[in-house]
Order: structure tokens, then sequence, then C-alpha cells
């Protein structure tokens, strides 16, 4: 029966969603890397602020664009001291676009334990807020105001407060970057993964020996075949062997015969090699859809202990591949 064997590289059987995924990796990469570059600093100033009285600060124009009004301040205490401020955000017509309430402390000591002494400083100075892009058209005022002030032995406080202010425009908040970046890493890996194990097996046979044999209903111009070879020699192999590869249809006539190569990885112990392992693949499109059998002879065949042949079809690439098709 003449048979048609064609050789070709092609994608159709290749799995496109690990690249896809790829791609929005390397997308928020660069989004991450170039994001601290797109903000603008409209205001940074040190503006002191009485007890429970209010400081306007000069007005800002943001501009459009991506990202969102980032707003930083920094308060300067004394050591054992906190206060409540507030900070608001008021557009030309002094309505009030956002607030946000902070409670800043910081605190100092001696620590005493075995015979032993030293000193201990804590404190939360900075409060953060962002406001969305969207919601400002126009210049606005920052107001800060002290709420209330004291030491945290108890004691009352009322001095002014000195406060760093910034604010920055067009301001992207990497830490939702980083999210998305790791779950579509681990999307990337899990598809990467999901691809490699792809595939129906339909052959699983294995024997001490050198020769092993098997058959399965398969094939299909649209199913892509996977022949697997698994070989495990002892210590007297050559760094690579044969595997004689037979394939047959359903009258038991050979269609296809090929020899492959089977590179091997020895396996030392105490410096010594004990064993090797190696491992060949072949794939192929099998025309029309029928009984095949598949049969290998490792060769040569004395140092080899274990072999075991695995078909799989419907089996998925990650990039384009080597086939060879065979037509009867």
């Amino acid at each position: 029966m003449p048979v048609d064997v064609q050789p070709y590289r092609t994608r159709r059987f290749t799995d496109w969603s690990p690249l896809a995924a790829l791609g929005a990796l390397g997308i928020l990469a660069i989004a991450v890397v170039v994001s601290p570059f797109l903000s603008r600093r409209l205001l940074n100033t040190t503006v002191q602020v009485s007890p429970e009285e209010t400081t306007r600060l000069e007005a800002v124009q943001p501009r459009g664009g991506l990202g969102a009004l980032r707003i930083d301040t920094r308060a300067r205490l004394p050591k054992n001291t906190w206060l409540t401020f507030e900070v608001q955000v008021f557009d030309s017509q002094n309505n009030l676009l956002a607030s946000g309430i902070k409670q800043a402390w910081r605190e100092s000591g001696i620590w005493r334990e075995d015979g032993e002494s030293g000193t201990w400083s804590e404190q939360d100075l900075k409060g953060r807020f962002d406001i969305r892009r969207a919601s400002i058209d126009q210049p606005i005022t920052l107001a800060i105001t002290v709420l209330e002030q004291g030491r945290t032995g108890g004691q009352p406080l009322a001095q002014p407060v000195s406060f760093e202010v910034t604010v920055r425009d067009g301001v992207i908040d990497s830490r939702f970057l980083w999210v998305g970046f790791f779950g579509v890493l681990v999307i990337a890996l899990i598809t990467s993964l999901a691809v490699g194990k792809s595939g129906r097996k339909v052959v699983s046979e294995r024997a001490n020996d050198s020769d092993v044999a098997g058959r399965a209903t398969l094939g299909g111009a649209d199913k892509l075949v996977r022949v697997n070879i698994d070989v495990i020699s002892d210590e007297t192999s050559p760094r690579e062997l044969q595997a004689h590869l037979i394939i047959k249809d359903g009258y038991g006539e050979q269609i296809y015969s090929r020899r492959l190569s089977v590179p091997l990885t020895f396996r030392r112990e105490d410096g010594k090699i004990d064993s090797a392992k190696g491992h060949v693949s072949l794939d192929l499109v099998l025309e029309p859809r029928g009984s095949y059998g598949f049969s290998v002879e490792v060769m040569p065949d004395g140092p080899v202990d274990y072999t075991y042949l695995a078909v799989k079809e419907g089996v998925r690439t990650l990039q384009p591949t080597e086939i060879i098709r065979l037509r009867t």
C-alpha cells in the first residue's frame, strides 16, 4: 500500500494561550517600569498649622491623562506626642471633593532587660490618599486642619505643627500592577503546564527489555499524535542509544520506520556511573483515523533495563513544531 510521507513545520497545533499570557505579562512589566515616570509633581511645600485651625495651600491645576491625583503628607512631631489631622480637597467653587483623616504619632523610650539597656523609637507620621483623575477638571486647593493633639502620657499639648505636603498628578498605583503581574504569571505557568500535559494517552506499554509494542485507534487530520520513548539503561551504556520505531496500519503492514537517537543522562553514585536515562519523542499526523500499531526496539540492547512507550493524541504545542504526516 503506497504511503505519502510528508515532513513539515506547522503552527496548526500551537496553543496560543500561554503566549498571550506572556504578552500580557510583558505589557505589565513595562507598565511597572514606566509608571513612576508618568507622574508630575504639582506641589512640594512645608506648611505650619496651629491647633484647631485650618490652613489652606496654594491652588494647583491637575493635568489631563492617565493616573490619579496623589496627596502625601508627613507631620513633624516631637518625641512622645500624637495628633489627629484632616486633609481636605476643594475645587475652584469651594466644593469639597475629598477628605481624609489621619492620626500621626511618634514614641521613644529606654528598654532594660537582664542588665542590658538601650533606646527604642517608633513612629507613624505619613498620610496618603489618591483621588480619581476623572473627578477633577479644574484647579484644586488643599486645606489641613489639626483636630486633636496631645502627649502619649496623656498630657494636653497645643502647639503649631509643621507638615510636608507633596501633590503629584498622573500617579499609577504600582501595587495593583504587581498584583496583576503575579496573577498573569501564575496563569502563564498554569497554561504552559496544561499544554505540556495536553492530549489523551492511547498507548502506554512498558517492558523490562529493549522491545515494546502497542496498538490503538487514533489519528485524523486534526489530531497531533506524539510518540514518547523513555529508556533506562545500566552503567555500560554508550552516550546515546538508537530507538527503531515501526508503525503499522490496521492490516499489520508497515507504513513507516525510523531510527531515533536517544541521548542519555547518566546518574552517578559515589563518583561512579550507576545508571542512565533517555527520552525521545516524535510528532505525527496519521491519516485516516484508524487502528495503528507502534513497536520500538532499542539498540544496542545489552545495557537496556527498561523501555516505556507512550502514544498520545490531541496534543497541543507551545510553539510551531516539526511533524511528519503519514497518509495511506
